[in-house]
């Protein structure tokens, strides 16, 4: 079912390229992508976000404390 605005016309929705195939989804389809064809290189991206998150929690607690 496609969302409508509000002069009838198809709502625009904008769309990612995902870079490990660089094909452009929507959010709701880009997840479902990701888990379905590219499940290894989702769980990588994820880890090395948080690892970077970490890195600089622990960079700012070190020049706070």
């Amino acid at each position: 079912m496609e969302e409508m605005d509000m002069d009838g016309e198809k709502a625009a929705r904008p769309e990612f390229a995902y870079p490990y195939c660089y094909e452009d989804h929507e959010v709701a389809s880009l997840c479902a992508h990701v888990e379905e064809e590219h499940p290894l290189e989702w769980r990588y991206s994820l880890h090395n976000v948080l690892l970077q998150q970490s890195i600089l929690d622990v960079q700012k607690s070190s020049v706070l404390g």
